[in-house]
């Protein structure tokens, strides 16, 4: 009897087992295949709907034939503009379309949805092979689906290719929106009920209709307004045929269209026409006709439009090149005009860059229909540098800070005090010494200080977060409106987030490296020592003992030049991972910078940990005590079904 309670302990042991492993299995694939943004094989799907702006779902571009929704879902303009292998929409609930949202997607045939919104034909424009499907449409309200066509209330929205060459418009239709039928090949179109005189208003067409095209507009007499359209505004006009109800006499007006020049001549025919109105001249590219023919009483009628070619317009360029002092080419100017530029007087003197450059002759330099003027440099700008040298109280130099300017510092006043990580310096002379274009101040720390070193702060608060060093600009260097005027961009490197062992961090700035003046860490300039500035436009690289001396948090680095500033954030953690992020900074009156906001960018996970893999451990741990308990000590034996018990 003992064995075989352990003969049925290890039979329920092995089930239990084989119940865990098989539930995982089921369990990790069906996690495995939802993925985060709903995209499976060739299908992406919005289990409570939602909206796809442009990009969204560009990496599956080629791919994608289905999407399904289930819940009110937007589709922003172009956001599945040319996605080639797009089949079907489904969506449950209301689909909103942008313009231009499904634009060139040939191979979409099915677009379906309890309800629409939004659309306009270009929503639609190059889907050849589509057909609508709308379950709660009421016709004559809203969107619906009428004869294959889609409408909005009592107009004809835009009608598929698939309808062939005839098309009969539904009863009770006002207009006909722009567009509509230019994805069609339709050549003889009807009114339902003969109420063509019910149509008010037709959009531009682009591409419809093509010559020798029937209207059957019966319901509606000469004069009415969808006549006059298809007979003299319409593409094509006066090579359409309109058919109508005649009232009063039937006027029949033949027009020939000739050109001065010889180079085309046509008979156009305008039937039904009623006295008073007005035939104006088709419109022929490369010609110009002005003229136009009202519509007299007689029965049958004739006139000429003359066309006269276009007199090709030409544009000159007039540029204003730029030399230095030494001749070498600074920047070239240009404007464009349709007056000929043979009377023209070039200013005197040219002002790029609040450098002044005068005019070397007033003869330009000819090619083609291009003028050149040239201007040089009245004389070279000198760039100054002003440097601050600081000493610790035993005479040995701890640092030394400087600028830039270009104007003449002979007149300079500095600092009495300067103030370098926490450490008063006093001016030894206000008598700076000067070499060649630099001025050196030098300054001393008194016996009583402490703590002389790179990596401090001078004035304007204290950092945030780490030792970041700063310096004293001189007074007039950088204007108040440059502190305040975010005139550059970051291009590289902003927003990122690192740690505080990753090394160096590089930014990029697209600022002109000659005109910045200093960076800045949280509002306080830092030591020059912390970080190298290289060319093409402005690349700012922080040693890497700099990052990992900074605080964890939010940091903003500021590129200050003479004329303006780009600001980014800085991300310190204590792990070591980089991404990018977005952290707004916004500047103050007084130069100082508020707290960033950051945009979170932690990348997210389909489903997360799944609570059914725990019960899959249970199950297994069940069906291991239970085999330990039957002591048996050969598994294999057991899921062979062999029964050593009996």
């Amino acid at each position: 009897m003992v064995r075989k309670k352990k003969g049925l302990l290890k039979k329920i042991g092995c089930i239990l087992i084989s119940v865990s492993i098989i539930f995982t299995g089921v369990t990790f694939f069906g996690t495995f295949n939802s993925e985060a943004d709903g995209y499976s094989g060739t299908t992406y799907t919005l289990d409570s709907g939602g909206t796809i702006s442009v990009g969204d779902l560009d990496e599956y571009q080629s791919d994608l034939t289905d999407i399904n929704s289930y819940g009110a879902t937007t589709v922003e303009s172009y956001a599945l503009a040319d996605f080639s292998s797009l089949n079907s929409i489904s969506v449950s609930g209301t689909l909103d379309v942008g313009s231009y949202a499904f634009y060139g997607d040939s191979s979409l045939s099915s677009v379906t949805c309890t309800s629409m919104s939004g659309a306009d034909a270009t929503s639609f424009s190059g889907c050849y092979s589509i057909a609508f499907g709308i379950s709660g449409q009421t016709i004559g309200s809203g969107y619906y689906v009428y004869n294959s066509a889609l409408y909005n209330g009592t107009t004809l929205v835009y009608v598929p290719r698939s309808v062939g060459s005839s098309y009969t418009i539904r009863s009770g239709t006002t207009s006909i929106a722009s567009g509509a039928f230019d994805d069609t090949t339709v050549t003889e179109l009807n009114f339902e009920s003969n109420s063509a005189a019910n149509i008010t208003s037709i959009g531009s067409h682009s591409n419809w209709p093509t010559a020798g095209t029937t209207i059957n507009a019966y319901g509606a007499t000469a004069s009415d307004y969808i006549v006059e359209y298809f007979t003299t505004e319409c593409l094509n006009a006066g090579s359409v045929i309109v058919n109508c109800d005649e009232t009063g006499d039937s006027i029949t007006v033949t027009i020939t269209e000739t050109a001065e020049d010889g180079s085309f001549e046509e008979v156009l025919t305008y039937r039904d026409q009623s006295a008073g109105s007005t035939i104006n001249p088709t419109s022929r590219e490369g010609y110009t006709c002005d003229d136009s023919y009202t519509v007299t009483s007689a029965t049958e009628q004739t006139y000429t439009f003359e066309y006269t070619a276009n007199i090709p317009v030409t544009t000159y360029t007039i540029k204003y090149q730029l030399l230095d002092s030494s001749g070498n080419e600074v920047t070239t100017q240009e404007i464009t005009t349709t007056t000929d530029p043979g009377s023209y007087s070039p200013q005197s003197t040219y002002t790029y860059n609040e450098t002044t450059y005068t005019l070397k002759s007033s003869t330009p330099t000819i090619s083609g229909t291009t003028y050149i003027y040239v201007y040089i440099a009245d004389a070279t700008i000198t760039t100054y540098t002003i440097k601050y040298q600081l000493l610790d109280s035993s005479g040995n130099e701890v640092t030394t800070q400087e600028i830039t300017t270009t104007t003449d510092p002979g007149s300079y006043s500095p600092q009495s005090t300067y103030t370098y990580n926490g450490t008063a310096h006093t001016l030894v002379s206000s008598t700076p010494t000067v070499s060649g274009t630099t001025y050196t101040y030098v300054y001393k720390a008194s016996s009583s200080n402490n703590g002389e070193g790179g990596g401090g702060n001078s004035g304007g608060g204290s950092s945030s977060g780490g030792s970041s060093s700063s310096t004293t600009v001189a007074t007039g260097t950088v204007s108040d409106t440059a502190k305040t005027t975010q005139s550059y961009h970051i291009i590289e490197g902003a927003g990122q987030i690192v740690g505080k062992n990753d090394g160096t961090v590089k930014i990029v700035c697209d600022g002109p490296v000659d005109k910045l003046a200093y960076i800045l860490m949280d509002g306080n300039v830092v030591d020059k020592g912390n970080y190298t500035i290289q060319s093409g436009s402005t690349i700012l690289t922080f040693t890497a003992n700099y990052v990992a001396s900074l605080a964890e948090g939010d940091h903003a680095v500021q590129f200050q030049y003479t004329d303006g500033y780009a600001v980014t954030g800085l991300r310190i953690t204590n792990g070591a991972t980089k991404t990018t992020t977005t952290v707004t900074y916004k500047v103050s009156s007084d130069g100082s910078i508020s707290s960033g906001h950051t945009k979170d960018t932690t990348p997210k996970t389909a489903d997360g940990f799944d609570n059914r893999y725990l019960l899959c451990l249970g199950i297994f741990l069940l069906g291991a005590g239970a085999i330990l308990l039957s002591r048996q000590k050969k598994l294999e034996a057991i899921l062979a079904g062999e029964e050593e018990d009996e």
